[in-house]
Protein backbone atom coordinates (compact mmCIF):
# COMPACT_ATOMS: atom_id res chain seq x y z
CA UNK A 1 0.00 0.00 0.00
CA UNK A 2 1.58 3.56 -0.82
CA UNK A 3 2.32 6.11 1.84
CA UNK A 4 -0.42 9.00 2.07
CA UNK A 5 -0.84 12.26 4.17
CA UNK A 6 -3.16 14.62 4.65
CA UNK A 7 -2.03 17.95 3.03
CA UNK A 8 -4.22 21.25 3.40
CA UNK A 9 -5.87 22.32 0.29
CA UNK A 10 -4.25 25.59 0.07
CA UNK A 11 -0.59 24.10 -0.35
CA UNK A 12 -2.37 21.14 -2.78
CA UNK A 13 0.00 20.99 -5.55
CA UNK A 14 -1.46 20.00 -9.11
CA UNK A 15 -0.94 17.15 -10.40
CA UNK A 16 -0.78 15.05 -6.62
CA UNK A 17 -3.16 12.04 -6.56
CA UNK A 18 -5.75 11.52 -3.82
CA UNK A 19 -4.83 8.77 -1.36
CA UNK A 20 -8.51 9.04 -0.47
CA UNK A 21 -11.90 9.70 -1.69
CA UNK A 22 -12.97 13.85 -1.29
CA UNK A 23 -16.61 13.61 1.14
CA UNK A 24 -18.29 16.81 1.73
CA UNK A 25 -20.06 16.81 5.16
CA UNK A 26 -23.52 15.52 3.64
CA UNK A 27 -21.81 12.53 2.30
CA UNK A 28 -21.26 13.09 -1.52
CA UNK A 29 -18.45 11.96 -2.86
CA UNK A 30 -16.58 15.15 -4.51
CA UNK A 31 -13.66 13.23 -5.73
CA UNK A 32 -12.91 9.41 -5.88
CA UNK A 33 -9.53 8.43 -4.45
CA UNK A 34 -6.83 8.00 -7.16
CA UNK A 35 -8.19 11.37 -8.86
CA UNK A 36 -5.26 13.43 -10.06
CA UNK A 37 -5.58 16.91 -8.60
CA UNK A 38 -6.06 20.19 -11.10
CA UNK A 39 -6.28 23.51 -10.95
CA UNK A 40 -10.41 23.42 -11.27
CA UNK A 41 -10.34 20.54 -8.89
CA UNK A 42 -8.93 22.28 -5.88
CA UNK A 43 -11.00 25.28 -7.07
CA UNK A 44 -13.99 23.57 -6.28
CA UNK A 45 -13.30 21.69 -3.48
CA UNK A 46 -12.09 24.77 -2.07
CA UNK A 47 -15.48 25.86 -2.77
CA UNK A 48 -17.28 23.44 -0.72
CA UNK A 49 -15.69 24.25 2.03
CA UNK A 50 -12.92 21.17 1.54
CA UNK A 51 -9.63 22.71 3.83
CA UNK A 52 -7.41 19.35 3.72
CA UNK A 53 -6.80 16.16 1.45
CA UNK A 54 -4.80 13.42 1.73
CA UNK A 55 -2.44 12.49 -1.09
CA UNK A 56 -0.25 9.50 -2.08
CA UNK A 57 3.04 10.62 -0.88
CA UNK A 58 5.64 10.88 -3.67
CA UNK A 59 8.80 8.46 -3.32
CA UNK A 60 11.02 9.67 -0.88
CA UNK A 61 8.86 11.59 0.44
CA UNK A 62 7.45 11.32 4.62
CA UNK A 63 4.40 9.92 5.07
CA UNK A 64 4.14 12.26 8.05
CA UNK A 65 2.19 15.52 8.41
CA UNK A 66 3.26 18.52 6.96
CA UNK A 67 4.01 21.55 9.60
CA UNK A 68 0.71 22.00 12.02
CA UNK A 69 -0.98 24.77 11.42
CA UNK A 70 -0.85 27.93 14.16
CA UNK A 71 -3.26 28.11 17.31
CA UNK A 72 -5.08 31.19 15.56
CA UNK A 73 -5.72 29.46 12.64
CA UNK A 74 -7.24 26.44 14.29
CA UNK A 75 -8.95 28.16 16.75
CA UNK A 76 -10.49 29.77 13.36
CA UNK A 77 -11.24 26.64 11.74
CA UNK A 78 -12.49 25.09 14.92
CA UNK A 79 -15.15 28.57 15.42
CA UNK A 80 -16.18 28.19 11.60
CA UNK A 81 -16.95 24.61 12.30
CA UNK A 82 -19.05 25.10 15.14
CA UNK A 83 -20.71 28.40 14.38
CA UNK A 84 -24.55 27.00 14.36
CA UNK A 85 -23.54 25.27 17.43
CA UNK A 86 -24.80 26.72 20.96
CA UNK A 87 -22.59 28.67 22.87
CA UNK A 88 -23.08 26.82 26.40
CA UNK A 89 -23.44 23.52 27.96
CA UNK A 90 -22.09 20.38 25.98
CA UNK A 91 -21.60 22.52 22.83
CA UNK A 92 -18.78 24.78 24.57
CA UNK A 93 -17.11 22.08 26.30
CA UNK A 94 -16.80 20.09 23.18
CA UNK A 95 -15.20 22.72 21.46
CA UNK A 96 -13.14 23.34 24.22
CA UNK A 97 -12.38 19.52 24.49
CA UNK A 98 -11.35 20.11 20.34
CA UNK A 99 -9.08 23.33 21.12
CA UNK A 100 -7.06 21.23 23.37
CA UNK A 101 -6.58 18.27 21.51
CA UNK A 102 -5.76 20.26 18.22
CA UNK A 103 -3.33 22.29 20.43
CA UNK A 104 -5.11 25.66 20.32
CA UNK A 105 -5.74 25.64 24.03
CA UNK A 106 -7.92 28.55 25.24
CA UNK A 107 -5.64 29.36 28.16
Amino acid sequence: MADERPLPLGTAAVGLQLARSVVHADGRVLLQRDAVLTPTAVQQLQRHGISDVWVVAQEGESAAPPTSRSPAEVRARLAHLFRHQGHDGADRFLFELMLRYRGADIS
